[in-house]
């Protein structure tokens, strides 16, 4: 099994526990030595062992098996009932990320769907004809931010509001995702803190666990915020590489002291940073307050049955075996607007940008229960990266006055 299994990956091990704390209900006398080594390390004696196809454990694995003899995933979407039951589901995460993010409804929106895009396994997918992965996502809090003629004035984001929504999310996440794991990126933890590859210890003799050695499925936080200028040292700059991979390319660095190698892993990553992040590239979406708007409190009880039932909703859409679809009409429409866009210098958008918006449009339907594109959801993309791609240009204009 050991050559079958994945470094990452999640299995549901029956069997039994040895470890030297736990001590041993047999006389010592009964066995013959083993050399385990200088250190005592906890063993599992398997019996029976399953690989795991999600890591949601409020989900059986059979509810999610399409192809048994009981389909309850295509119900829990194509029926009425399923679809309302979506719908509900779909609204309370999209209204909590709104309050999060204090009523700026384009980050909640980019955010509820890499939440789902982040559970979509790429080899469950390789023969889809469709993008089904988002980039990392980047929520950019910028120092001065432009509302518009709506609002007729320029808001000051200050490191408070960033801080305070960084706080929000790490209150928030936790409730909605099943693994979680927040970590830090400022000028001293790259250069001196924790390793975030795993690397080989030559005195034991073993690989130490890096905080990237992560598995499947966990949802990366990165805190950039705190980031100052200053110069990375040697181990500053491995730390950022091994994080940029796993952001960028889905691989982890592992150092063996005289050569290291890459191995695949299936985490995604959402950073929240002042200004672009260092990791590139990524989906890059400014974040833009309601100043009047104040957020409730943000204590979460994770016992209640809303959170339990996002977080099916979300391993349920994202592990979902359903075709999906784009009726030969609609892809007409979507490869005319492609070829239009690209004809003007203002709404040009490259191969990689269309990917995104396919992504985008599939990631819409599957969370609406619809298995079919349709044109009222290619047209509400095609909004929503209007309005991203206006705050990125206002975003550099404002840098380039400054």
């Amino acid at each position: 099994m050991k050559d079958v299994l994945k470094i990452n990956e999640l299995v549901h091990v029956y069997g039994i526990l040895e470890h030297a704390r736990l001590g041993s209900v047999f006389p010592p006398e009964d066995f013959v030595p083993e050399e385990k080594g200088p250190e005592a390390i906890p063993r599992v004696h398997a019996i029976v062992l399953k690989r795991l196809r999600h890591n949601n454990p409020l989900l059986m694995e059979t509810v999610l098996n399409t192809k048994s003899l009981e389909p309850s995933f295509p119900k829990f979407l194509t029926e009425p009932l399923g679809r309302l039951r979506t719908s509900s589901a779909r609204g309370d995460l999209f209204s909590s990320l709104l309050g999060c993010f204090k009523g700026d409804a384009l980050a909640a929106e980019y955010t509820l769907l890499h939440l789902i895009s982040s559970g979509i396994h790429s080899d469950r997918t390789a023969d889809s004809p469709y993008p089904n992965t988002l980039p990392a996502l980047n929520i950019v809090c910028p120092l001065t931010v432009n509302h518009g003629a709506t609002t007729g004035g320029i808001v000051k984001s200050t490191e408070n509001s960033s801080s305070l929504l960084v706080n929000r999310l790490r209150l928030l996440l936790p409730c909605v995702v099943t693994q979680f794991a927040p970590i830090q990126l400022t000028l001293e933890s790259l250069n001196n803190g924790p390793s975030l590859m795993p690397i080989r210890d030559a005195t034991k003799g073993a690989l130490n666990a890096g905080r990237l050695q992560l598995p499947d499925g966990t949802e990366v936080f990165v805190d950039e915020t705190g980031m100052t200028t200053g110069q990375l040292q040697p181990r500053g700059l491995l730390n950022l590489r091994a994080l940029s991979l796993l952001a960028t390319r889905q691989r982890v660095p592992y150092d063996f002291q005289f050569y290291s190698q890459d191995w695949e892993t299936k985490c995604s990553v959402l950073i929240i940073s002042t200004g672009p992040s260092l990791i590139k590239p990524t989906l890059t979406v400014p974040w833009i307050e309601e100043p009047d708007l104040i957020p409730h409190d943000f204590v979460y009880d994770q016992s209640d049955l809303k959170w339990a039932d996002i977080r099916k909703f979300i391993t349920i859409v994202a592990t979902s075996d359903k075709e999906y679809s784009i009726e030969p009409s609609l892809q007409k429409r979507v490869n005319d607007d492609f070829v239009n866009w690209r004809r003007d210098k203002e709404t040009y958008i490259d191969a990689d940008d269309f990917a995104v918006m396919l992504c985008l449009l599939r990631l819409r339907c599957l969370t609406y229960g619809e298995d079919e594109a349709t044109l009222e959801q290619w047209e509400k993309v095609c909004e929503l990266e209007k309005q991203r791609r206006g705050r990125l240009a206002a975003s550099k204009n404002q840098v380039a006055t400054t």
